[in-house]
């Protein structure tokens, strides 16, 4: 599917091999966390500088989820503190990677019921690394991303971490990715070869403005 996507075109070309969450293993010499590591220092180096990354993928399945982990536990490696968010708050999954409670998080803060503080938690065995996950947003998730309060709690996370790190719902599917990418400074796409079909990839990149992109991460590749 190489050939679709076009992936010498991207900035960023990653390789994750196997289901693996990598983001507490700090001295594991695996060839996931070396592409991982790759993916760090090419966003470090990017001329944008990226500090808001969001992180998507055509369809459900991908592995979008775990790769948001992975990264941000490796950008978090690298020093300074590392926020990972839950932004797909229709059906949020970084919560049960990480083995946390999904509440308090976004929707609450969103809502007016929690402040950032109450939310962000630090995740055991990387001292740098926060989560904030989705919550529960209920109906209408989409509606609490389309307010003022939403770019008020983005330019306050971008000015307390190094880096966040989003995941988002896969491209297109609902409101809820449209106001998540535009708050962003970048996008990148998970592709999954065997399972990311050749359309949706296509679809998915059309949809994106060209800006945003930063590339494409290749997912359980061996």
């Amino acid at each position: 599917m190489t050939d679709a996507l076009d992936l010498d075109r991207v900035a960023i070309a990653g390789i994750a091999p196997g289901p693996e969450v990598m983001w507490a293993r700090r001295h594991l010499p695996t060839a996931g966390l070396e592409a991982y590591r790759t993916i760090r220092s090419r966003l470090a180096l990017h001329p944008r500088q990226p500090k808001v990354v969001l992180v998507s993928s055509p369809t459900a399945g991908d592995g979008k989820s775990l790769t948001a982990v992975n990264l941000a536990g490796t950008l978090a490696l690298g020093g300074g503190p590392v926020l990972l968010l839950d932004g797909n708050l229709s059906r949020p999954a970084v919560h049960g990677i990480l083995g946390v409670d999904a509440e308090p998080g976004l929707a609450g803060i969103l809502s007016g019921a929690h402040t950032l503080q109450q939310g962000c938690r630090r995740v055991e065995g990387n001292r740098e690394l926060y989560f904030l996950p989705a919550g529960s947003a209920g109906q209408g998730a989409g509606d609490l991303l389309q307010t003022s309060r939403w770019h008020d709690l983005a330019g306050v996370m971008r000015a307390s971490f190094g880096y966040v790190v989003i995941d988002a719902p896969p491209v297109g599917a609902n409101a809820e990715y449209e106001w998540l990418e535009s708050v962003c400074d970048g996008v990148v796409l998970v592709v999954r070869p065997g399972r990311t079909a050749r359309g949706a990839a296509r679809r998915a990149l059309e949809r994106m403005s060209p800006r945003p992109m930063l590339g494409i991460v290749v997912n359980d590749c061996a």
